[in-house]
């Protein structure tokens, strides 16, 4: 576990990742969604760096992940999985 200002969380491909809030002011809210369940945290998180960096970010903080059920309407025959990756989090700089 790593650490920067003052929250504890870890670095992935330069971005600090923390679940934990600041006070730190938004550059930008970043989002990523991969409609497929077989799609790693990790590729989630490459994701977001890209974001993050593109706002001129350093951090991600209020940080969250998960798998989210697609609804009954999303559900195709072109679309096997029934689940989706998320990543959600407030771009900032600390």
């Amino acid at each position: 576990m790593d650490e920067l200002g003052g929250l504890k969380g870890n670095f992935h491909n330069g971005i600090f990742f923390s679940e934990q809030s600041c006070g730190a002011q938004t550059v930008r809210a970043i989002s990523a969604t991969k409609n497929r369940q077989n799609f790693t945290l990790t590729q989630i998180k490459d994701m977001m760096v890209v974001e993050a960096r593109s706002a001129g970010a350093n951090a991600i903080v209020d940080f969250k992940y998960g798998q989210r059920a697609h609804k009954w309407y999303q559900l195709t025959a072109f679309k096997w999985d029934t689940e989706a990756w998320f990543g959600e989090g407030r771009a900032v700089n600390l």
